[in-house]
């Protein structure tokens, strides 16, 4: 026993030395983990100078985009449950809720196909004969108002110079959400200032009839700043519930 706690001590260099190596390889394993996290979740790595010393901070990819569309044939798993709840809560509360507005936000910890279960309900059949308009936007990076009430009003027939103020696209807005039914979805919101999702919920209100605006978000206090009544989490999946292709 005396030996074999000699060979592991400090006082031997060779066992010193596969020790530290040892560590260093499960470091290295762990350096690993974290750059395929840094790509599944779309984010850069990025070194930030101080006075004590290098350090590295997550920051997400401003260019991450995603798609409204999708094709139901190669999803297999969480459409039943999920898809048919939501479909069934936006087509009959936005009928009878007496809110101008309503917010339904959706809340994962990434990777829980947040972003596919709402393109799937985006896409639902009762979804598109409900809604008279249908707007995707891909928040991301920065909640810029102006930015969102354009791509807000860019699908639906409305174009915006760079030089429009945002007087003239919330006039824009009013025209052509006037009287229809309109379902927003905000994929991916990072944003915790009230006061900017206040700005953009005042410009949705305008008509006479509700507005649905989706929000997927992995943030449950961005989430409660948002929500009107109802908030989804989605939970973690068993393998054979996962989203997948079918081959």
């Amino acid at each position: 026993m005396v030996k074999v706690r000699n060979f592991f001590s400090r006082s031997n260099p060779f066992a010193f030395r596969l020790k530290m190596a040892h560590k260093f390889k499960d470091i290295n394993e762990a350096l690993d983990v974290i750059r395929k996290d840094v790509a599944i979740f779309g984010l850069n790595l990025v070194r930030v100078e101080s006075s004590s010393a290098d350090h590295f901070t997550f920051m997400r990819r401003a260019d991450r985009q995603t798609l409204s569309l999708i094709n139901d044939l190669e999803v297999v798993g969480r459409g039943a449950i999920d898809k048919s709840k939501l479909v069934h809560m936006l087509v009959n509360n936005s009928t009878s809720n007496d809110q101008i507005i309503s917010v339904i936000p959706i809340v994962g910890m990434g990777l829980l196909g947040e972003t596919t279960l709402v393109q799937l309900v985006f896409n639902d059949l009762l979804i598109v004969k409900h809604f008279d308009l249908g707007t995707w936007v891909c928040v991301c990076d920065e909640f810029e108002v102006e930015r969102l009430v354009k791509e807000i009003i860019e699908p639906v027939g409305a174009k915006c110079d760079a030089s429009i103020n945002l007087d003239a696209i919330a006039r824009t807005l009013k025209e052509k959400l006037m009287g229809k039914w309109f379902l927003l979805v905000l994929d991916d919101v990072w944003n915790k200032d009230p006061e900017r999702w206040d700005r953009l919920k005042e410009l949705l209100k305008f008509g006479n009839v509700g507005r649905t605006v989706i929000v997927t978000t992995r943030n449950n206090k961005i989430a409660r700043m948002m929500a009107t009544n109802y908030t989804h989490y989605l939970r973690m999946l068993l393998d054979q519930e996962c989203l997948s292709k079918s081959i």
